[in-house]
């Protein structure tokens, strides 16, 4: 499912629909990619993602119910809605793994080699696992 809406309201109602229709519901430890659909520019090549995140729940018990929705909704106002403007829809990529911490470090360490910096909403970076 694709989050495409302009508006907060029906951003909020897709989200929700893509939580309450996870595929991946009954699964813990899974890493997952914000991804766009047309490819951001970066410091070297461009790249579709948005964000890479991992959690020990599912993505439904990751952001619904919970205060990691409300968030998640306040990401739509102050980012989501003008980076859909640009790159166009927004579409969740879920992947199960068996160790979250080494796949997202994997991932955003492999994103950084190849762009020379992270994400556009990766704030923190991890340390590798040891």
């Amino acid at each position: 499912m694709e989050l495409f809406s302009d508006n907060r309201s029906d951003y909020s109602n897709q989200f929700e629909a893509l939580l309450q229709s996870d595929p991946y519901s009954s699964v813990d430890n899974i890493l997952y990619k914000f991804r766009v659909k047309n490819p951001i520019p970066r410091t070297r090549g461009e790249n579709d993602i948005l964000y890479i995140g991992r959690t020990k729940l599912s993505l439904s018990g990751r952001y619904y119910p919970s205060r990691a929705f409300n968030i998640e909704m306040d990401y739509f106002d102050n980012f989501y809605k003008q980076a859909m403007e640009i790159y166009g829809p927004i579409r969740i990529e879920i992947k199960a793994v068996e160790d979250t911490k080494y796949c997202e470090w994997k991932a955003l360490s492999d994103y950084f080699e190849r762009h020379l910096e992270y994400p556009p909403l990766n704030r923190s970076i991890p340390s590798k696992p040891t």
